[in-house]
C-alpha cells in the first residue's frame, strides 16, 4: 500500500461516509466488518482489503478509482450528471409528445381512408 496516501484516503472515506449518512458502526455492519476496521481506514492506519472495496464503493457512491485516489473525479461526475439530466429530459419529451404523435397517426389514417380513388 505504499503507493497510496493512506491519510488522504482515510479522510476521504470518513467524509463520504458522513455525507451518505452512515455511522462507522452502520457502515461496518453493511460490509460485514467491525467499526474498529472502519476507524482504522479513516485514520489512515490501514487500507480496505479487496473483499470490502466493491461494497464500500457502492455504499459510498464512489468508484474504485476515486477510492484509490482519495478524491472525487469531478469531470466524470459532471458528465454522469449531464447524461442523467439529458436522458430524463428526453423521457419527459417522449411521454409528453407520445399522445400527440398517436393522435396524428390516427388522424392521418382516418383522413387517408376517407379518400377514394375512382378509376374512370
Amino acid at each position: 500500500m505504499n503507493n497510496y496516501d493512506m491519510e488522504t484516503i482515510g479522510k476521504f472515506i470518513a467524509e463520504r461516509r458522513k455525507e451518505v449518512g452512515y455511522t462507522q458502526s452502520q457502515l461496518a455492519d453493511l460490509i460485514n466488518t467491525s467499526f474498529k476496521t472502519i476507524s482504522s481506514w479513516e485514520n489512515g492506519h490501514s487500507f480496505p482489503d479487496l473483499i470490502y472495496q466493491k461494497d464500500l464503493c457502492s455504499l459510498l457512491h464512489i468508484s474504485l478509482e476515486e477510492l484509490h485516489n482519495g478524491k472525487l473525479n469531478k469531470k466524470k461526475r459532471v458528465i454522469d450528471t449531464t447524461l442523467k439530466i439529458f436522458s430524463s429530459v428526453l423521457l419527459f419529451l417522449f411521454i409528453l409528445f407520445l399522445p400527440t404523435f398517436i393522435y396524428l397517426i390516427n388522424y392521418y389514417n382516418k383522413t387517408y381512408d376517407s379518400f377514394h380513388i375512382y378509376n374512370i
